[in-house]
């Protein structure tokens, strides 16, 4: 039986020289027998050929590999160009002309002693840019990847006309090179004056991880300017000194102590004089304290810098009036009657004098007091005032007490069987006022109805003409167990009889708040105290409902607290597969996600497997994560954009989201900070640890962690991440929803359409 040899080529041509043209081409194939079984760790020879026609083969360049090895899988790698040759036109493989095309890659193997030819390809552009020597025309990306752990050895150059380099980007940081010599032609960005030349080379600013400094050269005379400058109109600067330091544990400006003024060169501020006033520290900041200090002399200090003042050339004499310390904050106001001149800040009347010390305000540890004067007469107003119109006040008393086991108001009485009275007033849609509770010091009148639940004992006369309500039974309404499009199955407790057999219990329901017994939508469940389980029916799919467990006795029904929620609906796709989909906010959205493998016209979608053609697919495609069907069915399918972009992806009446459509659910959901949370599955069987944020899945959105496919092929994220395309473009590239394992948020983002993602339908 004649035997075949297979082979597959997996990536093609690779640079391999950034300072010249490339002479190598990247070859890899995977050598199989004709049973389809690998050729494992073999050492073979390999036969290159590079021909300008494949019908009368005219050899351009020919190579022999001799010892190449398959691996365990049968692949093998070389380069062709690296090889020994064999014959051709070409003297050496650098020789060869790229331009005249077409131009033909042949390979042959020998094996088991003979050689087997693995057919001719026709070379098309990439060997071309092999020949261009340059990159034109507009790109997308560019990326580069570094190999080297060489700290000096550059992972992009780009370099002058010389060779020499004029900007690398390194392992750890990026270097721009300006020669030593005359100034460069400008081309691009360039600084400069306008002469030829320049100073000599030296580091101005120095940027690395633990600092960054400036450097300014201890030369006296100014340096030839060139880029950027400040500086006065003299050739000479000042000595070299420290004005500003900054490390690890302070931030020093110093001024220095001679007399005159330094010579302004950059930034200065400073009066018109040539002198300044001796040093002083006027303000220190330290671990313990922060201080602010103004000297003791009636003159007020000459201005230099900034200062605040009056008019006069003199000032008041040093007082504390504001302390801080460890246990205390102090503000301390003269006992003078004289008010002080003002300087800086002041508040106070149109008088020239001030009322007498008085305690206002007292803080402490177990109460704070604010203190009322006991004069009939209000205070002169100054600073801060409260008051009516009048100009008294009431006499002074306790009106609240607010204490650890207690909170009290007070009703003075007032003689001749008067008192004062405490009122809670009620304002009603008409803005007439009705009392509903009035207090004095022997009475207390209640202006409502009076509901009592529990015992009230009375020790003394009682005249009361209302009615007394009878007491109920007390209900508690659980959450839905479990809620179909039709049905829902709700539990109730009855807590309490009220003190009489109840005669019967269920559930009662409305799509409006508040439902009572007298609506045909309730349940009839029995008359035993405790829990019971009702089941609504006959209900609509995608709509709210409101519903109250409720029990009744002699004295009346008694209802528990209202729940609400929205029936789910089921939707069937063209392949026939189920999906829940139930209420967000304003919208229907699908709580699964999408497996179908037909498009709703029942056009088929490909299941692309291979990484090659995944790469290559600008139409739909979808696959299973990892390949995987059996493993990752709970996850659904993932779609390139292109799939998205029909249509028709989604069941018939239904779509996949926009942009906006996925703002608002986010919004509906609290936010982008918290929505991440609430969309995410609760627990850990499909998501990893700490699963942050999805404490119960209330809504049921049920988002899974189904990673994705990048455009290149690769498979990554399952567990960590749930990513949903949407139906919008921003800029170049579609948006999409994400959330992750270790978050609460959820993120809205753009990938290449070429990704494969996760698809949930919202309805149209």
């Amino acid at each position: 039986m004649r035997k075949k040899i297979l082979f597959w080529i997996l990536s093609a041509i690779c640079v391999l020289s950034a300072a010249q043209v490339p002479q190598g081409l990247n070859y890899q194939a995977v050598l199989n027998n004709a049973a389809g079984a690998p050729v494992a760790s073999t050492t073979i020879q390999v036969s290159v050929g590079i021909l300008s026609d494949t019908l009368t083969p005219v050899i351009v360049w020919e190579e022999l590999h001799s010892t190449v090895k398959t691996n365990a899988s049968g692949v093998f790698n070389l380069v062709i160009g690296t090889g020994i040759k064999q014959s051709g036109s070409a003297a050496t493989f650098s020789d060869v002309d790229w331009t005249k095309t077409p131009l033909y890659i042949k390979i042959q193997v020998d094996y088991q002693g003979s050689w087997k030819s693995l057919g001719s390809a026709k070379l098309w552009s990439v060997p071309y840019a092999m020949a261009t020597e340059e990159l034109t025309g507009n790109l997308k990306k560019l990326a580069v990847t570094g190999e080297t752990n060489d700290m000096e050895e550059a992972l992009f150059e780009v370099k002058n006309k010389d060779g020499q380099t004029v900007f690398a980007v390194y392992n750890e940081g990026v270097r721009i090179y300006v020669d030593n010599g005359a100034k460069g032609a400008k081309g691009g960005f360039a600084i400069g004056g306008f002469g030829t030349s320049k100073t000599p080379s030296q580091n101005l600013l120095f940027v690395d991880p633990d600092s960054i400094r400036t450097y300014i050269s201890t030369d006296t005379e100014k340096g030839a300017k060139g880029g950027f400058s400040i500086g006065g109109f003299s050739s000479a600067k000042s000595g070299i000194q420290d004005l500003l330091i900054v490390n690890a544990d302070s931030i020093r400006a110093y001024i220095d102590r001679d007399a005159g003024k330094g010579v302004k060169g950059g930034f200065a501020v400073g009066g018109f004089e040539s002198t300044k006033t001796p040093s002083q520290n006027l303000l220190v900041v330290n671990h313990d304290s922060i201080r602010a200090y103004i000297d003791t002399e009636t003159a007020k200090g000459i201005k230099g810098g900034f200062a605040i003042g009056g008019f006069s050339g003199t000032k008041t004499l040093s007082q504390d009036m504001l302390f801080v310390n460890a246990d205390s904050i102090r503000a301390y106001i003269d006992t003078n009657t004289g008010k002080g001149i003002k300087g800086g800040f002041a508040i106070g009347g149109f008088s020239n004098s001030k009322m007498p010390a008085e305690e206002y305000l007292r803080v402490t540890r177990d109460s704070t007091r604010v203190y009322l004067n006991n004069t009939s007469a209000k205070g002169t107003k100054g600073g801060f005032a409260i008051g009516g119109f009048g100009s008294s006040k009431g006499l002074p008393a306790g009106y609240m007490f607010i204490h650890p086991d207690s909170t009290r108001f007070y009703v003075r009485e007032s003689g001749s069987g008067n008192s004062s009275t405490f009122n809670i007033i009620g304002i009603k849609l008409d803005n007439t006022l009705t009392s509903l509770l009035t207090a004095s010091t022997d009475t207390v009148g209640i202006g409502g109805v009076l509901n009592v639940t529990n015992n009230l004992t009375v020790t003394g006369n009682i005249n009361y003409t209302g009615q007394v309500s009878l007491i109920v039974p007390e209900v508690v309404t659980m959450e839905p167990l479990v809620i179909t499009d039709t049905s829902a199955i709700i539990m109730g407790e009855i807590i309490s009889d009220g003190g009489k057999p109840v005669i019967t219990s269920g559930i009662v329901w409305s799509t409006s708040p508040r439902p009572t017994i007298d609506l045909a939508t309730r349940t009839i469940d029995g008359t035993l105290s405790g829990q019971f389980t009702s089941t609504m029916s006959e209900l609509t799919e995608y709509t709210t409902y409101y519903v109250r467990a409720y029990a009744t006795n002699a004295n009346g029904t008694g209802y528990g607290n209202e729940v609400t929620f929205s029936t789910v609906g089921v939707v069937i796709d063209i392949d026939g597969n189920w999906y829940i989909a139930g209420v967000a906010g304003t919208q229907i959205w699908m709580l699964q996600n999408l497996k179908v493998t037909h498009l709703n016209d029942g056009t088929p979608i490909p299941n692309v497997t291979d990484d090659a053609a995944w790469m290559s697919l600008s139409t739909p495609g979808y696959a299973w994560y990892n390949n995987d069907e059996i493993t990752y069915a709970d996850y659904g399918l993932l779609y390139n954009w292109a799939t998205v972009n029909t249509g028709n992806l989604c069941p018939a009446g239904w779509h996949v989201p926009s942009e906006a459509e996925y703002t608002t659910v986010i919004t509906w959901a609290g936010g982008p900070l918290v929505a991440g949370g609430v969309f995410k599955e609760a627990g850990n069987t499909h998501w990893l640890d700490p699963n942050t944020g999805a404490a119960n899945d209330d809504y049921g959105f049920a988002l899974l962690p189904g990673g994705l496919r990048s455009y290149m092929g690769p498979f990554s994220g399952i567990g960590e991440s749930g990513n949903l395309w949407s139906s919008t473009k921003i800029s170049i590239d579609p948006a999409y929803v994400s959330a992750y394992y270790n978050s609460a948020e959820v993120f809205l983002q753009t990938l290449m359409e070429g990704s494969g993602m996760s698809i949930r339908c919202v309805k149209d």
